[in-house]
Parts: C-alpha cells; structure tokens; sequence
C-alpha cells in the first residue's frame, strides 16, 4: 500500500486536479476538510461504487480519515475490487492540521483568516519579484499589513 504526506499531497492539489475522498463520519466531515476532499463514509463506504463514480479514472485515488487506520482499511478494499493504485494519506485529518495545511471549515471566517492571509502574502511576493525582474526601476509598494503581537 502507497503513502503520501500530507505535505507532498497538497503540493499536488496546487499542481494538478486530484481525487481525494474522506472517509470520515459526515459530521467530522462538515466541520473541517481538505478543499478537494469528497466524503464517503466509511459506515456507507461501497468499494465498487466508488470506482464507478471517479472522476479521474487514469489517476490515483488519494484516501484520508482521521489517522492511517481507517484509510488503510478502505485503501484495501478498494484495492480487492481493482483499483490500481490507492494512496493513503499518512496521519490523515489530525496530520493535515498539525502541519497548518488550508481546510474548509464550516462557516467560521476566522478559521479562513491565517490561509486568506497567507495566499495574499504569497501572491503580493510573487507580484514583486516579477514585477521587479521586468522593470528594476518600478517598485510595488508594500500592502500587506504588519502584525504587531502584543
């Protein structure tokens, strides 16, 4: 069975189109998960229908749960019913937050903040190196507000 860190997981989704299914209770589901993630319960989990549901047939197929346990299980059964390659997702969910990676979370805007923050610093550092690569002369001034801790 194939592993991903989480880490290299999102490195892919920024990358190129991916499937990710949660296996999670639907709940723990609507309370945080990854953007792509689909849920598919691992109470109401049916290996076959799942494959015949995909939507990148050729691709792999990413698995998260709460920890490896549960993705493992379904990783394998997938696998009993011809799925080329199953990847689980190492840590799952707890793995995912412990490395501050962006979910979704259910209509809270403070827990967006930190991963709203972050792309605009992203994108404004992005703008000012080629900004600054085309015109060495034009400098973009600095937008991006400092965070004072008290």
């Amino acid at each position: 069975m194939k592993t991903i860190t989480p880490f290299e997981l999102q490195m892919l989704i920024y990358e190129r189109h991916v499937e990710v299914i949660d296996v999670r209770p639907r709940r723990d589901f609507e309370k945080a998960h990854v953007l792509v993630a689909r849920s598919i319960p691992l109470k109401t989990f049916e290996p076959h229908s799942v494959l015949a549901h995909r939507r990148f047939k050729k691709e792999p197929l990413y698995i998260m749960g709460q920890g490896k346990a549960q993705a493992s299980l379904v990783a394998g059964s997938l696998a009993a019913a011809g799925l080329a390659e199953p990847i689980v997702v190492e840590g799952g969910v707890k793995a995912w937050q412990a490395h501050r990676l962006p979910l979704v979370y259910k209509g809270s805007w403070p827990n967006w903040s930190p991963t709203l923050v972050h792309a605009l610093s992203e994108w404004s550092r992005r703008l000012r190196r080629l900004l600054a690569r085309r015109s060495p002369t034009f400098a973009l001034p600095n937008v991006m507000p400092r965070w004072r801790s008290a």
